[in-house]
């Protein structure tokens, strides 16, 4: 499981583990990244002792250039088998970052065999989010990728049909 924007261990990280596990799914390795700085003590004090030696907690902020030692992709390619269940969550809410990193995802044949399931809250032109939130300022497109509900939906499915579970919010 990788959890790319996972704040505390109480929040996403601690929703997916138990979700999976009432599905008998359980994971040999956690790898969260948290952009905002933790205390250290604190932070592992709610992480639950059974959990303590596979979680591998990066505070920093991650990159999307796949040679960096902070991109998940990187972390994906060089600790998960084809034969692994992957499950990738993706939510830091800076899009310069989110975009180009499911972009290099959706390219890369290698990334897609790898990922089995993929969670991301992408932050596009949403009518709705406009007025609870997301505000304005959001651009039209980024890179190829044109940032409105179609072309975001169409992402997704192009996802699905290619083999990984994606799964979007709002």
């Amino acid at each position: 499981m990788f959890d790319a924007g996972t704040s505390t261990f109480q929040s996403s990280f601690n929703w997916f583990l138990c979700s999976y596990h009432q599905r008998g799914i359980v994971f040999d390795q956690l790898y969260g990244w948290e952009y905002t700085l933790l205390e250290p003590s604190q932070f592992w004090q709610c992480v639950p002792d059974a959990v303590k030696p596979i979680y591998h907690f990066f505070n920093v902020p991650i990159t999307s250039h796949i040679t960096d030692p902070h991109s998940p992709l990187r972390h994906i390619k060089a600790t998960a088998r084809e034969e692994d269940f992957v499950s990738f969550k993706l939510d830091v809410d800076t899009s310069s970052v989110e975009i180009p990193l499911v972009l290099e995802l959706v390219a890369s044949s290698e990334l897609m065999r790898l990922v089995d399931e993929f969670f991301f809250e992408l932050h596009f032109r949403c009518e709705i989010m406009r007025h609870c939130g997301w505000g304005d300022n959001m651009p039209e497109s980024m890179d190829w990728l044109r940032l409105d509900r179609m072309n975001t939906l169409l992402l997704f499915s192009d996802m699905r049909h290619k083999g990984i579970r994606a799964h979007i919010w709002p």
